[in-house]
């Protein structure tokens, strides 16, 4: 258990199972492909580390804010989180899929083809971040509100049923909603030429 401390420096590549650290901030820490599976962070505050293919697989945050963290391939699958906040954090290609959150916001992220596939999300927001190609197959996010998030390519947009849009949204989330029900826009009535109805001419 780790409490009450600033942490800081480089711990890139390093193994633990199983690490608490509460009521603490830390501090531009290099944490890349890092293995800390079933990390627990309680009260915590991430600020300018890099913490990129780290694996945190069933990690527990409650009350965690990441500012200006770069989290690329980050796996945080089948964890759990808690009242926790992303803030100018880069998460592209990053994995929380089966992960549940809970009063989760991220505010200015980049989320391009993260893996939210069979994740729970409840009362989240995800404001002004980058979504383009993020899976969310299989996804449970009724009431999550999306305002100013970037829609390109996303997949699995049925998943979307009972999130919240902004009105800019509607024409990038549409065309992808009719792509899955097979629906074609086509302006041109009949592409087919008329054929002069039978009979002998005169």
């Amino acid at each position: 258990m780790i409490s009450g401390c600033v942490l800081e420096g480089s711990f890139a590549g390093q193994s633990a199972r199983s690490l608490d650290i509460e009521c603490s901030r830390v501090l531009r820490a290099e944490l890349r492909a890092s293995r800390l599976p079933r990390l627990r962070l309680v009260d915590v505050t991430l600020e300018s580390c890099d913490l990129s293919g780290a694996f945190l697989e069933q990690a527990a945050l409650v009350r965690v804010r990441f500012e200006d963290c770069r989290m690329s391939a980050l796996d945080m699958s089948r964890a759990s989180l808690r009242d926790v906040v992303f803030s100018g954090c880069r998460f592209d290609n990053a994995n929380f899929s089966m992960s549940e959150l809970r009063r989760v916001a991220f505010d200015d992220v980049d989320l391009r083809d993260a893996g939210l596939g069979g994740a729970t999300l409840v009362a989240c927001r995800l404001f002004d971040c980058d979504l383009t190609g993020a899976d969310l197959s299989g996804a449970r996010a009724a009431g999550t509100r999306l305002h100013g998030s970037g829609l390109e390519g996303v997949r699995g947009v049925e998943s979307l049923r009972g999130v919240v849009i902004d009105s800019t949204q509607v024409v990038a989330l549409g065309a992808r909603v009719l792509g899955t029900m097979a629906i074609v826009v086509d302006d041109e009535r009949d592409p087919t030429p008329a054929r002069p109805s039978g009979g002998s001419p005169r």
